[in-house]
Order: C-alpha cells, then sequence, then structure tokens
C-alpha cells in the first residue's frame, strides 16, 4: 500500500484528511504515519471541533477524480459497511461543497514530524 501511495504521490496529487483528532492514526498505522512524514507536501491534516456538526455528516467520505471520472464514496456506519457510491459529478460537487464547509472550521492538526527537547 506505502509503494502505491508513493507512486500516487509522484504524480503531484494531494490528499486532504479531516477528522476530529488523528491519535487512532497515529497509534495503529506507524507506517502511514512514517510515509507522510516523507510526503507531507502533498499531505494536509485538519481537525474539526466536536462542538462542528453538520447535518448528515458520514463516517467517512472519499471523493476522487481521475481521467474525467468522479467518484464519491459515503460511509454513514462502519459496523454494518452502510454506505453510497456515486459516479454522478453533481453528487461529487455537493459532498465537496460540505467538506469545504468543515474545512473552513478546522485547523491544522496531525504534524508530520514531532518536535521535542
Amino acid at each position: 500500500m506505502l509503494s502505491t501511495l508513493t507512486a500516487w504521490a509522484r504524480h503531484g496529487r494531494q490528499l486532504h484528511l479531516l477528522a476530529l483528532q488523528f491519535d487512532d492514526v497515529v497509534r495503529r498505522h506507524p507506517r502511514f504515519v512514517r510515509w507522510r512524514r516523507d510526503f507531507a507536501h502533498c499531505v494536509a491534516a485538519r481537525a474539526v471541533e466536536p462542538e462542528v456538526r453538520l447535518e448528515a455528516a458520514p463516517e467517512a467520505l472519499l471523493l476522487a477524480v481521475g481521467d474525467g471520472a468522479t467518484l464519491s464514496l459515503r460511509l454513514f456506519d462502519r459496523h454494518l459497511w452502510r454506505g453510497e457510491l456515486s459516479l454522478d459529478a453533481g453528487q461529487r460537487l455537493r459532498n465537496l461543497e460540505w467538506f469545504d464547509a468543515l474545512t473552513q472550521r478546522s485547523s491544522e492538526s496531525f504534524a508530520p514530524t514531532t518536535l521535542g527537547l
């Protein structure tokens, strides 16, 4: 997976992460954290305050664009794996606007390196 991410990042692509906190990522995915340190220029991670809530918020959202195709994947229930997959450009735009609204209410988080004394 990390070699695939590396090849993906070398094509000048961007990954935007948005979460309430990234503690679980740091604890459960140390190889991704190490990879992110080297590719911090293409990964932006932001945290949203828990008080910020928008209606119909999915547990996870994936928006992808490539070769003229759009993909929007929304996960509503991670325990039952219930979600929605759409190839509709309009749905992707609505999801992107929702993501942008949350991003405007977020702050930088999940630093690529840890400064210590």
